[in-house]
Parts: C-alpha cells; structure tokens; sequence
C-alpha cells in the first residue's frame, strides 16, 4: 500500500483546488478526493508527497491543511480541517471554551523539529528547537502556485481579453455552446440557451 498527500485541481481560470490523502496500490489512479463540494468538479491532479504510513500520511495532509488554512480560503473545496481522527470545522467558539483553552495553553510555548511544530510547556525531546515553521505556510502556497501553469505576459492577456470581448456565444440545437466572432455554419443561435421561435 503507498499512501499520498495530494492536489486535486480544477484546470480552469480560477478553479479551486483540495488537499487531501489517499491509500492506494496504485498512487496514480483516478482517485480525485472525498470532497462533498458539488460545485467543484477536479481535473486532474498533483502528489505532494507519498508515506510508507497513514498515520504519516495523515500528518502531512494536516500540515498542508494548516498551511494554507484550505477550509478558510476559498480557493479550496476542504470544508473541514484533517485531524488525526476526525475533521474540525472552523467556526464560532464559545467564550467558556475560549476560556478552558486559554488556561490550558498558559505558559506553553511553540516548538518544532524542521519538520512539525507543536505547543508544549518544556521542549518534546532531542532535536526540538523553540519557535514556530514561519517559512512553512510560504512553501506550501509556492509549492501549490507552482503548479497553476505558465504565467501569460500582459500582452499575452491583453490580446486574450480583446479576443473575448469580439467574440459571442453561439448554441446549437443539440445543445453545443461555442465562443466565436462569427455564426457558425448550420443551424445555430445567438447566445448559451436554445430558445425556439
């Protein structure tokens, strides 16, 4: 079994994106994610990284989530942070929980080993340095903006935007939608929805 942290993707202006974990014989399937988003539809996407567990697997997929605060940003199809159990909506808290969790954490201070980062009130061992990742959150958003494709010039986009402003949309009777300055030969009509009359 070979376990992943992967991007899935929409490959689309503006497509939004889903971390995730997967355990799979095969890494490379056509597995896309467990998102219950309807509206995002993936088309592809990337591994970040391939474990030999799932607990460490998991652990990585927390740490991408975190990084990029996934079920925050709209960007992102996540609607709840991965814990090593369960999923955590981020939301309203109580100001009693607020304050249990305050008290909890008095007097503990960040910690990581290069790799992770955890609060603890004396250092968790050997190798542990006191001080949050700062650099974590930025390598994540380069490693996945790296994957958005090639950047267009300005002119690039300039000749892409007046394109689209001389082009209009055209719908078969079939239902066939295309984006042209002209009408296409057959039997098409002005617009995205067939309208009969």
């Amino acid at each position: 079994m070979i376990y992943t942290v992967y991007y899935s993707y929409e490959d689309k202006p503006n497509g939004r994106g889903y971390i995730g974990y997967h355990a799979a014989e095969n890494p490379y399937d056509n597995y896309l994610g467990s998102f219950y988003d309807e509206s995002f539809s993936p088309d592809g996407k990337i591994i970040l990284g391939y474990f030999l567990s799932k607990e460490s697997a998991i652990h990585a997929e927390i740490m991408y989530q975190r990084a990029v605060r996934a079920p925050e940003d709209n960007h992102f199809a996540n609607q709840a942070y991965q814990t090593s159990t369960k999923f955590h909506v981020p939301g309203e808290i109580s100001l009693e929980t607020r304050r249990k969790q305050s008290e909890f954490h008095r007097g503990t201070k960040w910690w990581n080993n290069g790799f992770d980062e955890k609060m603890s009130r004396n250092s968790p061992g050997e190798g542990w340095d006191q001080g949050r990742l700062p650099h974590l959150r930025e390598i994540v958003r380069n490693n996945l903006n790296n994957h958005r494709g090639r950047q267009n010039s300005h002119q690039t986009r300039q000749k892409m935007s007046l394109a689209k402003q001389n082009a209009f949309w055209w719908i078969s009777p079939e239902g066939e939608v295309r984006r042209s300055p002209e009408k296409p030969e057959g039997n098409w009509q002005r617009g995205r929805k067939w309208t009969s009359g």
